[in-house]
């Protein structure tokens, strides 16, 4: 006569000595295989192989053992969370099981500058920022990127991504930068052993000083006679702002400067001397 014995069940529990752990640091994986305690329980324990998944990727597989208590370790997980799995097989007798943690590891932290080649730098100067990592003797060089943004008037930009150099160091160049004060900042993006940072600088970047001439069409002109003064800015291509031409007798007119150069028509002038000055009210690029 046949008697048919039903299977006991098992249960596998997971645990870490160290969670969170940081990078670098040994950790040790605990999986613990108990059987559960039914009226009839087969004599043997567990023959089943313990498997461990870290990630979905085995990373060790053990046979059975008389104390049910199998260990994986590890110094090599890199910063993040990390989904641990372990199974135990069915082996005809025994039920199989299985079990998940999460073993969270700490990024270490590393310290960033920023510098500027240049600072303050004049419109049309190239300038290079250099984000440089202060790596502690002893410890890996950081690897990864860095994203270079300017913020200028209150709106934000991306200058561009470069990677980290075996020196931990990444530099952008720029000559696009108008008159003001930029903060030019660098995110480094972390690795498997850093966490993201980020350093900033304030890039002060100067108006500039445009040279100024004037012209009459008749010097010496007589009283009443019509004269034409010409004003020309040199320094850039694109001036704003206006001209105010003066003479002692008070304000001869105020005109655009657009394009760099300004006239107006005036037979204002009496007989005598007469000092005529031209005044530039400046704009965003240029001191007046």
């Amino acid at each position: 006569k046949n008697t048919n014995i039903p299977r006991a069940g098992t249960t596998i529990k997971l645990s870490s000595n160290a969670n969170p752990s940081a990078v670098g640091q040994a950790v040790t994986i605990t999986a613990t295989h108990t059987v559960n305690a039914p009226s009839t329980t087969p004599a043997n324990p567990p023959s089943g192989n313990v498997q461990f998944e870290i990630d979905g990727a085995v990373v060790s597989t053990q046979p059975a053992n008389a104390t049910g208590v199998y260990t994986f370790n590890t110094s090599t997980l890199a910063g993040g969370t990390h989904k641990v799995h372990v199974s135990a097989a069915d082996d005809g007798n025994f039920t199989g099981d299985f079990d998940d943690i999460n073993q969270v590891v700490n990024t270490k932290t590393v310290g960033f500058s920023i510098q500027s080649s240049k600072n303050a730098s004049n419109p049309g100067d190239t300038v290079t920022f250099t984000v440089a990592a202060n790596t502690p003797g002893g410890q890996p060089i950081p690897t990864g990127t860095v994203e270079f943004t300017e913020t200028f008037n209150g709106a934000t930009k991306t200058l561009g991504t470069r990677t980290l150099d075996g020196f931990g160091q990444a530099q952008l160049a720029t000559a696009g930068l108008a008159p003001g004060a930029h903060t030019i900042s660098g995110l480094y993006k972390g690795d498997a052993t850093y966490g993201p940072v980020t350093v900033a600088l304030v890039q002060n970047v100067n108006k500039i000083t445009p040279g100024l001439t004037l012209k009459s069409s008749a010097n010496p002109s007589n009283a009443g006679q019509e004269i034409v003064l010409t004003a020309t800015i040199t320094g850039s291509a694109n001036f704003t702002g206006t001209l105010t031409f003066t003479y002692p007798g008070g304000i001869l007119g105020t005109v655009a400067a657009a394009g760099g150069t300004a006239t107006i028509n005036t037979t204002v002038l009496p007989a005598g001397n007469n000092p005529i000055t031209v005044t530039y009210s400046g704009d965003p690029t240029e001191i007046g």
